[in-house]
């Protein structure tokens, strides 16, 4: 009887398996007289395999070839360093029969991701990342339903104006900030741990109310949990990259056969785990009349969010797990210009100098007088994208565009690497020159004016409804960190036994599937003058 039943399941999940293959065939077939000119592609697969590692850099490419729309979707996890050129209007390829669109144009991007962000404002079906690591409760891998609403708002009323302007708020990443120049004074070459621990302590004050001293004993084994879930969800968020993706009958195999369906329950039960803990630890502090103003509070208080414990935890623990990596990559792409672009550093250090003086370390309200210092911020998410694609969006009808059918159920994706590099907005876009933010005489239009970037100049936080609710926060974390390092040290490339630099890439990268981060380097940090130890420890 076990038997026939376990024969009776595998037959189902062939014919399933069977069905989407014919599906893709006619779909494929059916939307190439629609669909703009691409490069051939293989029958079934497409241009799947054309793709290859490190996916933005290939459709940058296609983007010269063919324009500045295409459709396809591919993604896979490396490292690797590849030289590409810009330009160009649309094309199409296809991927199983599902069509992607992938746009490289700020100009195309606004239309589709702001002025018609009714139709592309939910997601593509992840079957491992959203239906098996996280059940459906992981805020940026939701479709655009009544939870993901309920989750955003809960963020956005947390992470508003008036937080981020508070006093507490801006001596906490002050702190956070001394905090990590002086690790990174005593242990220098295990920066990017450092890095990692001052993100999750801005985060875990902020979701959780959490104290320095409590977050100095407990939040080391947090980050650990944390990174390992966002690793697991960003690489299975990747489309493409698992068969489950382009055949979900798949996911009716048992886990003794699918070994990912374990794994991925695995992960899902010790993330559960924390984020409940996580939440109960603010309902302790409530009861003890001991809770700081956070995320936990404002979803445990407010019943208009509609949410049930375990979706509370879940959204608490996307707005952490939301906060670290990415804030923490950023940072090493800061550190990496500092140590390749030693003139833009010195020029900081200049305005620092003279604005803050050597007595003090930099704090918010220094923030209108550091103009150089904010423009460098600027230039550090635009010049090597932590997010070079961001999350893939789905269209919800059926649309056209400059007479284009695009399907319903099209996936369509932020080329956000190619966008920061548009050649009119950034003609010089391999340099990293903070000063093209600070000089209105320039060639070409003004950056500020380039759409979807809400002023920011660059496209790094996303644009339309799913624009990044923390960027706000990650703009001040940065500011402060990055003034406070550079007050604090001369940041230069490491030396070999021959005393001679060992200069770190500009271009090579570790893949995390949604976000990326500069591969590993070393690098020196000196002390700028014999003050620096003692005012760093006093603050700290």
């Amino acid at each position: 009887m076990a038997a026939m039943s376990w024969t009776s399941a595998y037959v189902s999940v062939i014919a399933l398996v069977a069905l989407s293959i014919m599906r893709a065939i006619y779909t494929a077939v059916r939307l190439k007289k629609t669909m703009p000119p691409g490069p051939p592609g293989l029958p079934l697969l497409g241009n799947a395999l054309q793709i290859g590692p490190l996916p933005w850099f290939k459709f940058t490419q296609w983007k010269e070839e063919f324009g500045t729309i295409c459709y396809s979707v591919h993604y896979t996890t490396h490292r690797l360093t590849r030289e590409i050129m810009l330009a160009g209007p649309i094309f199409s390829l296809n991927l199983a029969g599902q069509p992607v669109v992938i746009i490289s144009d700020a100009e195309i991007a606004a239309e589709f991701l702001e002025r018609r962000s009714k139709i592309y404002s939910s997601r593509p079906r992840f079957v491992i990342g959203n239906e098996v690591l996280t059940r459906g409760m992981f805020l940026p891998l939701l479709p655009a339903n009544d939870m993901w609403r309920q989750m955003r708002r809960a963020i956005h009323d947390t992470m508003n104006t008036t937080t981020l302007s508070s006093r507490a708020m801006h001596t906490l990443q002050e702190s956070s900030a001394a905090a990590l120049t002086l690790h990174i004074m005593h242990n220098p070459v295990h920066f990017t741990q450092h890095i990692l621990h001052a993100s999750a302590t801005t985060m875990l004050h902020m979701v959780y109310g959490w104290s320095p001293m409590r977050i100095e004993a407990e939040g080391a084994h947090v980050v650990e949990v944390v990174d390992d879930l966002v690793r697991r969800i960003t690489e299975a968020a990747v489309p493409g990259l698992r068969l489950v993706e382009l055949f979900p009958a798949l996911l009716w195999l048992p886990e003794c056969v699918a070994v990912w369906k374990r794994e991925g329950r695995e992960g899902y039960e010790r993330g559960s785990a924390m984020f409940v803990r996580l939440m109960e630890s603010v309902r302790e502090d409530m009861r003890a009349g001991m809770a700081e103003p956070c995320l936990g509070v404002t979803l445990i208080q407010n019943e208009k969010y509609a949410l049930s414990m375990l979706e509370q935890a879940w959204t608490a623990g996307t707005a952490l797990a939301g906060g670290i990596d990415t804030t923490a990559a950023a940072m090493q792409v800061f550190i990496l210009a500092m140590v390749l672009h030693p003139s833009a550093m010195r020029r900081a250090q200049q305005e620092i100098d003279s604005v803050v003086g050597r007595e003090r370390l930099p704090v918010m309200a220094d923030w209108q007088y550091l103009p150089y210092v904010h423009a460098m911020v600027r230039e550090v998410l635009r010049w090597q994208s932590i997010a070079p694609m961001g999350a893939p969006r789905v269209s919800s009808q059926d649309d056209w565009y400059e007479g284009y059918f695009i399907p319903k159920g099209t996936i369509v994706i932020q080329n956000t690497w190619a966008i920061n590099r548009d050649a009119e907005y950034f003609p010089d876009f391999d340099a990293f020159r903070p000063e093209r933010y600070l000089d209105p005489s320039s060639s070409g239009p003004p950056i500020d004016a380039m759409p979807i970037t809400h002023g920011y100049g660059h496209a790094s936080f996303g644009a339309g409804r799913r624009i990044c609710p923390g960027k706000d926060l990650a703009n001040q974390s940065l500011f402060l960190a990055c003034a406070t390092l550079l007050w604090a040290f001369d940041i230069q490339p490491a030396v070999d036994e021959n005393g001679q630099p060992i200069v770190p890439s500009s271009t090579e990268c570790v893949d995390r599937g949604l976000f990326v981060q500069p591969a590993p380097f070393t690098c020196e940090f000196l002390p700028r003058g014999p003050e620096v130890p003692g005012i760093i420890q006093a603050t700290t």
